[in-house]
């Protein structure tokens, strides 16, 4: 599993973010856990990608985690369509 923090603009909040995204039909799994976890299937590669999402305690950073196909340009693009 890759593991990154990535820097958000303030105010961002992943809960807000995940209500708007799960109203995209395109998403096959897309869950947002009681734990505040944003869950997401990535399709198109050789392996599905999977994207773990939390909003870390510093409100100007993200933790996103990825399973899956370990190649550097899926991490990258996983992490990407992750939070589009």
């Amino acid at each position: 599993m890759q593991h990154y923090e990535i820097p958000v603009v303030t105010p961002y909040r992943l809960d807000l973010t995940v209500s708007a995204l799960r109203r995209l039909s395109t998403n096959v799994i897309d869950l947002l856990t009681p734990q505040d976890m944003y869950i997401r299937a990535v399709s198109g590669f050789p392996e599905p990608v999977i994207v773990r999402s939390t909003q870390m305690p510093d409100p100007a950073l993200l933790s996103v985690a990825l399973a899956g196909d370990s190649s550097p340009g899926a991490a990258l693009i996983a992490t990407g369509r992750g939070m589009q």
